[in-house]
């Protein structure tokens, strides 16, 4: 053991007792590097786990669950290969998130680890209020609402008898006082995010009046 390694071990506070200079060499080291992966729903995706001199077990975590130790996995879509690489496959939204590679070592020396990250896209899924046909009274207040979710997030945009509405904002709700016939008419929600086909969803607002 040289001079600089024993400097380090005092200041680490860690015992010197039984460890020989040949137990650096044989120390678990990660060789793969970190890796953020975006991939669009039902494909598949290689996490890699290459470690040199592995003499313990291998945990794969999502977050703060465990999803994968030793040849065992938490999940119908996950494999985990003899050289701890971890696949996911048929990925939906709910497998985005942070994954973790912890490699346990031995006393005294504590784990290492290796976070990859996958990002699931998707287009765009809309939830709009109210659908169908709607009538109101002359002077009455309108209210429609749109929400959208997708990966990357979803822009939107209004339109009335397919011509865009030009709101500030890009709002979830349009709001208007229905105080002339002419606003009678088809209103239109449309999300767009670059992934699949855009989503529209729309109501038919009908001004009663009398």
């Amino acid at each position: 053991m040289d001079t600089n390694q024993l400097q380090v071990l005092i200041l680490l506070g860690i015992p010197l007792f039984g460890i020989a200079t040949g137990d650096f060499d044989s120390s678990p080291i990660i060789k793969s590097i970190p890796t953020t992966v975006r991939v669009r729903e039902h494909e598949s995706v290689l996490l890699p786990c290459y470690v040199d001199n592995l003499a313990s077990k291998v945990t794969w975590k999502k977050e703060d669950d465990i999803i994968a130790q030793d040849s065992t996995v938490f999940g119908s879509n996950l494999v985990l290969f003899a050289n701890n690489t971890l696949e996911v496959s048929d990925v939906t939204a709910a497998d985005t998130g942070h994954y973790t590679c912890v490699v346990t070592r031995t006393h005294p020396w504590g784990p290492i680890n290796q976070q990859h990250a996958i990002e699931v896209l998707y287009p765009p899924r809309l939830n709009m209020t109210p659908t169908g046909e709607v009538e109101v009274e002359l002077d009455e207040e309108v209210t429609i609402s749109c929400f959208a979710d997708g990966s990357p997030k979803p822009e939107i945009k209004w339109l009335f008898k397919g011509e865009e509405l030009k709101i500030i904002n890009q709002r979830n709700v349009l709001q208007f006082i229905a105080n002339r016939g002419s606003l009678t008419g088809e209103y239109s929600c449309e999300a767009t995010n670059g992934v699949g086909d855009d989503s529209v969803a729309s109501v038919f607002i009908r001004v009663i009046c009398k």
